[in-house]
């Protein structure tokens, strides 16, 4: 991967889909756990995909979508 701050690690990072809650370049259930532990509070809110107030049950179903195949819906 390329050196942090490069310009190539930006052009990664704007390549992964904000359902990657993990960023290693694929949705999957890592990343429905993860979205399921900040929806149950248990691990920091940092990625509210519907722009709500709070991680919830509708960030969890996008990213369940994204992991089944579907686009990741962000926004209301």
């Amino acid at each position: 991967m390329a050196r942090p701050g490069s310009i190539m690690q930006l052009a990664w990072r704007l390549s992964v889909s904000p359902c990657d809650i993990n960023i290693d370049g694929i949705v999957n259930v890592l990343d429905v756990q993860l979205m399921v532990s900040q929806a149950l509070g248990t691990t920091a809110c940092t990625n509210r995909l519907d722009g709500g107030a709070t991680c919830d049950v509708i960030d969890v179903q996008r990213v369940v979508n994204a992991a089944l195949g579907g686009a990741c819906r962000m926004g209301l």
